[in-house]
């Protein structure tokens, strides 16, 4: 009962049983969590445990633990982009735009590069209909990542039905064509 390794170990096993048997997942998340709660009380300084807590919070729809259990891996490294990245996306879930780009931003700060990130952002501008603040990102996305042909859909799309341009729209398609001929 006293050893961090074996609770862990149990984490682990029950986040995989919620993947490969996803009619009990919610129950095998729930026993993942209880699970990684024993680990914070022996190593409450254990970051990476807090981030797992909140992952598996953040799946279950728990975005209040999900995002205080972010907040305090922050508190333990404040250069940890996936506790920034849950709370960001805590945020979209209860439609609070302003407040998750702002989270974004923050952990953009921390992986510049990291081509998911600006790809969420740029979806939320999109909701925010704030095409050309999109269009910037996703251009940063095209960058980062060329054959990211999701972002030169939406780019093309983006050009094409919400600024109705088809003569910008049109180098981003072909490039898509270039990615996948059958498309």
């Amino acid at each position: 009962p006293d050893s961090t390794i074996a609770f862990r170990h149990l984490t682990s096993s029950n986040i995989n049983l919620a993947v490969v048997d996803p009619d009990n997942s919610d129950q095998y998340l729930l026993q993942a969590l209880q699970h990684a709660q024993a680990v914070a009380d022996a190593e409450p300084e254990d970051w990476t445990n807090w981030l797992t807590m909140s992952q598996i919070a953040f799946q279950l729809d728990d975005l209040e633990n999900a995002c205080l259990w972010a907040e305090k891996v922050l508190e333990l490294n404040e250069s940890e982009a996936d506790a920034v990245k849950i709370i960001a996306f805590a945020f979209v879930r209860q439609g609070k735009r302003e407040e998750a780009i702002s989270y974004y931003r923050r952990a953009l700060e921390i992986q510049p590069d990291n081509s998911i990130l600006l790809y969420n952002m740029a979806l939320l501008y999109q909701e925010m209909e704030d095409y050309d603040t999109a269009l910037t990102i996703l251009k940063q996305v095209v960058e980062l990542t060329p054959e990211d042909s999701d972002a030169l859909k939406l780019i093309a799309q983006t050009y094409l039905v919400h600024l109705e341009d088809p003569q910008n729209a049109i180098p981003f398609y072909e490039r898509v064509l270039l990615l996948e001929p059958d498309n």
